[in-house]
């Protein structure tokens, strides 16, 4: 199943940039969003008095040499963000703990413009590891867990109520740069990956402990670490769409989900699917949809286009056995439209005769998977964005290799 996500066409869409970071001790910070707790903190300038950083830092200092040569470490950028990725100056701050890097958030809705007669939602599409959303004293939204985007409706309330409180995972273990050499005994049992403990539940971003070599990130990149977006649109949203390759003659599922925002009212209506290749149309169905008695809720309703046949599909390959070519998929249902790109291409598995191996299959061919470890672009969420990524994609691709192993 290759399935590209694209755009959600909306209403009204708005990233929100800026927000106030306040940690339980009730000190402030202006900060750009998206930002981790650290780094937010590290940016307002608010480490050296919440948690006692860098009052030396490494950076800008000289030394000598083992033949007595004096040598000078380049002043640092003042950019305290930078400052922090230097040396072991991440190990200089206090660690992960609710007390040093609870924080509540108050993004700056002020760039909204209501659109009337609209549902507006509140998209977090990164944040960690608990996550609490509140308007007064009501939670709208309480959650765990690293990498999964939340929606909130926020229809009707006042956004400037809005905060979002954050916190470190329940487990956040200790990491390898801060295990003793000579534990004592009774001390916790270290080791790669340090005491293990931050892998536990399951959810984190495992290299963040001070997996390996790594060194620890001190809150476990918790925050808003990704776009916080307000959008608004009509009563059902469409999303999730799916297209599952059912035979290498173009016969596929286009599965799309409903999400009602109704108040649990019954979806009904006609639900729409074109596909296009280079802007030709080449298939175009209808599909009458018929919910739950119990309307679709907030977790919403799958529906499927079945049996869809795209004449002379061009067929996606593997990057070491072919082109990649990519059809446009755009379901709409109510005025709402969803689209993506997706790849045509069916793989199996199969236990090879001689190796008594698992083997697979692309498009009916044998297919040598020769994959490369890719652990993250960066410890602390700051320096990713599309076109790094896409950079350290065709890194892989340039050295001949067929398949990512993402790990960490």
């Amino acid at each position: 199943l290759l399935i590209f996500f694209i755009a959600v066409v909306e209403l009204a869409a708005v990233d929100i940039v800026s927000s106030s970071l306040c940690t339980i001790g009730n000190e402030c910070y202006t900060v750009a969003l998206p930002s981790t707790t650290l780094t937010g903190l590290i940016s307002g300038r608010g480490v050296n008095s919440t948690l006692n950083l860098l009052s030396n830092p490494i950076g800008g200092s000289s030394f000598y040499s083992t033949d007595g040569i004096e040598l000078s470490i380049p002043p640092y950028p003042a950019d305290p963000v930078e400052l922090s990725y230097y040396k072991d100056n991440l190990d200089r701050l206090a660690d992960a703990s609710e007390a040093n890097y609870t924080a509540v958030w108050k993004p700056d809705f002020s760039v909204v413009s209501p659109v009337q007669g609209a549902v507006t939602l509140l998209k977090l599409h990164g944040a960690g590891y608990e996550v609490e959303v509140r308007s007064h004293d009501t939670i709208l939204l309480k959650d765990s867990g690293m990498w999964r985007s939340r929606v909130v409706d926020v229809t009707g309330v006042d956004l400037s109520s809005i905060t979002i409180t954050t916190r470190t995972p329940p487990f956040p273990g200790l990491v390898s740069s801060r295990c003793p050499v000579d534990p004592p005994e009774g001390a916790p049992n270290c080791g790669q990956g340090g005491d293990h403990e931050l892998a536990r539940n399951a959810g984190a971003m495992q290299f963040a402990a001070g997996w390996d070599w790594a060194q620890g990130i001190p809150d476990r990149v918790s925050g808003l670490f990704d776009r916080v977006e307000v959008v608004q649109m009509g009563r059902v949203r469409v999303e999730s769409g799916t297209l599952r390759t059912k035979s290498v003659e173009g016969l596929v599922d286009v599965g799309f989900r409903l999400v009602g925002v109704n108040g649990g009212e019954r979806i009904v209506g006609s639900a729409s699917l074109t596909i296009s290749y280079e802007g030709e149309v080449v298939v175009e169905r209808k599909l009458d949809v018929v919910g739950g008695e119990n309307g679709s809720g907030e977790k919403g309703e799958d529906f499927v286009f079945k049996d869809v046949s795209i004449p002379n599909p061009k067929l996606w390959w593997p990057a070491t056995m072919g082109s990649q070519p990519l059809y446009d998929v755009l379901v709409i249902f109510g005025g709402e439209a969803y689209s993506w790109k997706a790849g045509v291409r069916k793989v199996d598995t199969y236990i090879d005769e001689k190796t008594r191996g698992r083997g697979f299959k692309v498009n009916g061919e044998k297919f040598f998977i020769q994959g490369g470890n890719w652990i993250a672009t960066d410890a602390m969420l700051q320096r990713g964005g599309r076109d790094r990524y896409e950079d350290e994609v065709m890194l892989h691709r340039f050295n001949g290799l067929n398949l990512i192993r993402v790990w960490g």
